[in-house]
């Protein structure tokens, strides 16, 4: 009764108390009945917007017998009066919410005492309590002699080499890197069936949870991911299932009271039902932050809390991705070393550093190799909202694909050379003041690229076949004037360069 004073008291002068406590209380768990329709009024105050206070919740309670008998609303008054709520308000609802599953048992074994009492009633037919049935059971090790003539299957994922089957995988990245938009693709390309990034991929269906972005922004995600990868969204429904949980006042999965001790939440169970009813078989969770309730820097709650969605990924054989973010000291994950170490599978995403990086581009590398090899990497890059393969060339941008990094910095380098030509002004493939690399990367055209980018791209072309070097015209002193030229340039004349004119046939660039 103190507890639920203390803590009631605390509730009505200080509302995020219930949005913390709200997922382990439930106004059953009150072992005073006036205490619990008080806690109800509380939460129906809450949910229609109001703070809940001895003023507001007078009108709900006013004809309340129970509070009568206590003094009526001014009941209330002394409950706020009470300051032993303000030592440790979480402490307070865990009493509560033990000192329930106490009586709870109590009244399970009381039914069990009488029916143990009536010796007509058959043995067979009495259930143990769960804990002492759990431990009577004995531990199951495996059966060698069956598994002896069983092939070995290696381990299945969802997303090859990233993220296993019945697995917990936890992908870390800087903020701002992108890991929501990959996440976002993956679990559509999943559900579609299609692969991406080079991956190919089996269909299933998955779920992309997120407590950070709104409605819309997932919206304008999934517009841009299905463009780029020819699927209609409307053929997704049924298959791929976005949740936005943005402002909600609490997403904990699980709650963690003043001794460690875990409990799973409400929304823990509503996920897990969610998972089985659509037959789930790749979840993304974004992110850590606002899913975990305890210290992120205490091992045993860390390790708890990820059992638990392990007990999730192994219940329903959905590969769980769970995200989150490194820390500032250069590690991959925040917090303990308990987040590495639970998960048997790790994934981190970040850019390639450099002065001339592209900023566009994506390296994701698996950074615990319980199932693939340590340090294998894969390289793709943001273009118009979704992320598409570093070494890809689609053959027509127009028709929704992207120019790869490699095939924009050839387009631009021709672009450069047409420009030049169109100036009758030539360049060179040697180092010398007109090496094209170094005129170029001053030229608009360019986009600012660079030199070292221009020179890969030349040499590129130069291989494929694309450029080369040649004589372009003579000039008013007849002498050739030698440099790089498109292989479908044309020289007027005689076709041997000795024409007194010359012209360009027109080559058309599209550049990215």
């Amino acid at each position: 009764m103190e507890a639920e004073a203390a803590y009631l008291g605390r509730a009505l002068s200080d509302p995020s108390l219930v949005d913390h406590t709200s997922q382990l209380l439930d106004a059953n768990d009150f072992a005073l009945p006036v205490h619990s329709r008080i806690y109800a009024c509380i939460l129906k105050a809450r949910d229609a917007g109001l703070q809940a206070n001895p003023v507001s919740l007078a009108p709900y309670l006013k004809a309340d017998e129970g509070l009568k008998l206590l003094g009526g609303t001014a009941y209330l008054a002394r409950l706020t009066g009470n300051g032993a709520g303000s030592l440790v308000p979480d402490g307070f609802a865990g009493q509560i919410a033990e000192f329930a599953a106490r009586r709870r048992r109590l009244e399970w074994l009381s039914e069990q005492a009488a029916i143990c009492h009536d010796v007509e009633h058959p043995l067979a037919e009495l259930d143990p309590p769960s804990d002492i049935a759990v431990a009577a059971r004995p531990l199951a090790c495996l059966d060698l002699v069956s598994l002896a003539v069983v092939e070995p299957q290696p381990k299945r994922f969802v997303i090859p080499s990233i993220a296993p089957a019945a697995e917990v995988t936890l992908f870390t990245g800087a903020g701002g890197v992108g890991k929501s938009l990959l996440a976002q693709q993956f679990a559509t390309c999943v559900a579609a069936g299609v692969g991406t990034l080079g991956i190919e991929l089996s269909s299933c269906a998955s779920i992309y949870l997120t407590c950070e972005d709104d409605a819309e922004q997932l919206h304008w995600r999934q517009a841009h991911i299905c463009r780029a990868h020819g699927i209609d969204m409307a053929d997704l429904a049924g298959r791929l299932h976005l949740l936005s949980l943005r402002g909600a006042p609490d997403n904990s999965l699980a709650y963690f009271d003043s001794n460690g001790r875990m409990t799973a939440t409400a929304l823990f169970t509503r996920l897990t039902r969610l998972v089985r009813d659509t037959g789930a078989g790749f979840v993304c969770l974004d992110n850590v932050a606002h899913l975990f309730a305890g210290n992120e820097n205490d091992r045993s709650s860390v390790t708890r809390f990820v059992n638990l969605l392990n007990r999730l990924a192994g219940d329903t054989g959905a590969a769980v991705l769970l995200m989150g973010h490194p820390n500032k000291g250069g590690d991959t994950y925040s917090g303990s070393t308990g987040w590495l170490n639970a998960v048997r599978s790790q994934v981190f995403m970040s850019r390639v550093e450099g002065e001339m990086a592209d900023p566009d581009l994506r390296v994701l590398t698996i950074g615990k190799p319980n199932y693939v090899q340590a340090g294998e990497a894969m390289r793709f890059r943001w273009h118009n909202w979704a992320f598409v393969p570093d070494n890809v060339l689609f053959a027509d941008n127009r028709q929704g694909g992207a120019p790869s990094r490699q095939a924009s910095e050839e387009a631009l380098f021709m672009a450069c050379l047409a420009k030049r030509a169109e100036q009758e002004r030539a360049v060179s493939d040697k180092h010398s003041p007109t090496f094209a690399p170094t005129v170029f990367s001053k030229m608009p055209e360019s986009k600012g690229i660079g030199s070292t980018r221009l020179e890969a791209a030349m040499e590129r072309l130069i291989r494929a076949g694309k450029i080369e070097r040649a004589v372009l015209r003579r000039g008013s002193d007849r002498k050739p004037i030698s440099g790089l030229r498109a292989v479908d340039f044309k020289p007027a004349g005689d076709g041997a360069g000795n024409g007194a004119g010359n012209t360009l046939r027109e080559t058309r660039v599209t550049v990215a």
